[in-house]
C-alpha cells in the first residue's frame, strides 16, 4: 500500500498527501530520510501532524480497561488479568525452527489453567449477554499466543477438546440439584469461575446463569483463523442468529480484523516493536 500511495503521487507535478489513521505509530517511525528512484520520498508526515477531539461519546481504552478506580470511572474490578508467571510463554517453542515433517517436534497437548479458566469466563459471559437479551448477537472470545500455524492447529485441536468437555458436563449436569451438580468437575470449574470472576452482577446471578448456560455452551465452536488453506474464516453475516467462536489465531488476528461481540482475549505473544505489540493487544 506504502508503494502504491508514493507511486501515484510521483507521477504528479503537484500533490498534496494527507492521511488520517486510527494507528499512528507505522507513519511517526518512518524514518524521514528515506526516498526511492522509482517511488520516491517516504510518507513521513513532515509537514504537520494533528490530534482530531475525541466525541464525547467516545469510550477508549481508559474506560474498558481502567487501571485505577476514581470517582470517573468507578468500575468495581479491573477486567485485566495477567497470565501467572509460571504459565507465560507455555505455549512457545524454545527453538524458531518447527518442522511439520519432525516427529518430535514441538507440540502443544494440554491447555493451561489459566487459558481453561478464561474459556469458562466467555461461556458465563454468552450467558449473562442472553439473559440481557442479546442471545442472537455474535460472541466471540481470542486466544493469541502463536504465529506458527502448526501450533495454532495444535492450541485449536486441545481448545475444542476442553470445550467438548465442558459442553458434555453441563448437558449432563445443569438440570441435577446442587449437591449432585457440583459432583461434576466442570460445573464446580463453572460456579468457581462465576464467585471469582462475576461477583459483582447484581441481576445475573448463578442460578439465573444455570438457565441459559446448555444453551449457550452448545452454540460454541472453536476456528484456527490463518493464512494455510486448512484456516478458517469468521463469516459473521452468515449467522443470523448469532455466532458464537472461540477464534484461535496469531498475526492474521493482530491487526485490522474485527470480532464481533469480543469480550475474552486471551493473550501471549512477544514482540521487538512498540506498535507492533500495543496493536496486537
Amino acid at each position: 500500500i506504502n508503494q502504491k500511495i508514493r507511486l501515484i503521487l510521483s507521477l504528479l507535478n503537484k500533490s498534496t498527501y494527507i492521511a488520517y489513521t486510527a494507528t499512528p505509530f507505522a507513519n511517526i517511525f518512518i524514518d524521514h530520510m528515506t526516498t526511492d528512484e522509482v517511488f520516491g520520498d517516504d510518507l513521513f508526515p513532515k509537514d504537520f501532524m494533528t490530534k482530531l477531539h475525541l466525541s464525547d461519546a467516545y469510550k477508549g481504552q481508559d474506560f474498558y480497561f481502567p487501571r485505577d478506580i476514581n470517582e470517573d470511572n468507578p468500575r468495581a474490578f479491573d477486567p485485566i488479568i495477567e497470565i501467572p508467571f509460571e504459565e507465560v510463554d507455555f505455549y512457545r517453542p524454545k527453538t524458531r525452527k518447527v518442522d511439520k515433517f519432525d516427529p518430535n517436534r514441538f507440540r502443544i497437548e494440554v491447555l493451561t489453567e489459566s487459558l481453561k479458566e478464561a474459556m469458562r469466563c466467555f461461556i458465563i459471559n454468552n450467558c449473562v449477554r442472553a439473559l440481557r437479551g442479546d442471545d442472537t448477537d455474535h460472541n466471540t472470545m481470542l486466544v493469541n499466543v502463536t504465529h506458527r500455524v502448526l501450533l495454532m492447529n495444535d492450541l485449536a485441536d486441545c481448545v475444542s477438546e476442553y470445550l467438548a468437555d465442558i459442553q458434555n458436563g453441563i448437558r449432563l449436569a445443569v438440570g441435577l440439584p446442587h449437591k449432585q451438580r457440583m459432583k461434576n468437575s466442570y460445573m464446580q470449574d463453572l460456579y468457581d469461575t462465576y464467585h471469582k470472576h462475576y461477583n459483582h452482577l447484581e441481576s445475573e446471578s448463578f442460578d439465573k446463569i444455570l438457565e441459559k448456560l446448555n444453551e449457550c455452551a452448545q452454540k460454541i465452536e472453536v476456528r484456527a483463523i490463518n493464512s494455510a488453506q486448512s484456516g478458517m474464516s469468521l463469516d459473521y453475516d452468515r449467522y443470523e442468529k448469532g455466532l458464537s467462536v472461540i477464534a484461535v489465531g496469531g498475526n492474521k488476528l493482530s491487526r485490522g480484523l474485527t470480532l464481533e461481540g469480543l469480550s475474552v482475549s486471551y493473550f501471549d505473544r512477544t514482540s521487538t516493536g512498540s506498535d507492533t505489540l500495543t496493536q496486537m493487544c
